[in-house]
């Protein structure tokens, strides 16, 4: 701590000298600090839009601090399966590509700790119609207890629609609608050929296989899993609207007393 106190005290030193942020270089020997180099940073841009880091829900899953290798396995499978659900739920494959670097930004890792990027899940969130109504649904599930604030939400959903767009807009939604009706009335067979597909691919001893068979087990892993994640995921959509209407029933038959009792 004592050595990382004297270094950020040389940075904001020739920060201060240089009249801006550095690359600096330095080293220590026998406990004493020396400055080996400092430049200019040149290549910052300007801020871009805002980013919100929330662990609320997720910390459930990456508590303490996450190696390099497992949060960026993390946001890799996080990108893949949540593309795979937007398939699912009907989103087009165009607005899909659009967002394509949102998806695999859905988790952040802030010095060793794992977060949500709180406004890409917003605007993938966003690509869903009735996204009003979806975004009060998630915050509940995700535990978020600041929301985001309004002008960022405004940002995400833009200008007020004309009536040709809320059409549209109606028609997607009352799509969308049917198919997790559909979904939910077969939600069974799919959860069964969801539970095939994972005894298939985690059948057979790994601990046997070499790094080859070992790379051929992990592929097979993400051919049959990662592509094919549906149970999880509608089980999921489905459990996020059912506890949203049902705090919203608690809420107008008990009042903050009803809210309580839901809580708990």
């Amino acid at each position: 701590p004592a050595q990382l106190r004297a270094v950020e005290t040389l940075l904001r030193r020739a920060e201060a000298h240089f009249g801006g942020l550095q690359d600096m270089e330095w080293c220590l020997s026998k406990d004493r600090l020396y400055l080996l180099q400092s430049r200019p940073i040149t290549t910052l841009e300007e801020r871009g839009e805002a980013i919100v880091w929330d662990n609320s829900n997720i910390v459930e899953s990456y508590s303490g601090v996450t190696s390099p290798l497992t949060f960026s396995f993390a946001r890799y499978v996080y990108g893949h399966v949540y593309i795979g659900f937007c398939r699912l739920m009907g989103v087009s494959r165009r607005r899909i590509a659009a967002n394509h670097n949102r998806f695999f930004h859905m988790l952040g890792s802030v010095r060793g700790h794992v977060y949500y990027h709180l406004v890409n899940w917003y605007r993938l969130l966003a690509l869903f119609p009735g996204f009003k109504m979806n975004r009060g649904f998630m915050e509940q599930m995700m535990g978020v207890k600041t929301p985001l604030p309004e002008a960022i939400v405004a940002e995400i959903v833009g200008p007020k629609p004309d009536l040709w767009t809320r059409s549209i807009d109606g028609l997607d939604f009352a799509r969308t609608l049917a198919g997790l009706v559909w979904h939910e009335v077969r939600l069974p067979r799919t959860m069964r050929d969801f539970y095939a597909r994972l005894d298939e691919a985690l059948a057979g001893d790994i601990a046997a296989l070499g790094l080859d068979g070992l790379a051929r087990a992990y592929r097979k892993l993400e051919e049959r899993l990662l592509s094919h994640w549906d149970a999880p995921l509608i089980n999921d959509f489905l459990c996020m609207i059912a506890f949203g209407l049902s705090r919203k029933q608690m809420e107008k038959y008990g009042g903050e007393a009803g809210l309580r009792y839901h809580a708990d």
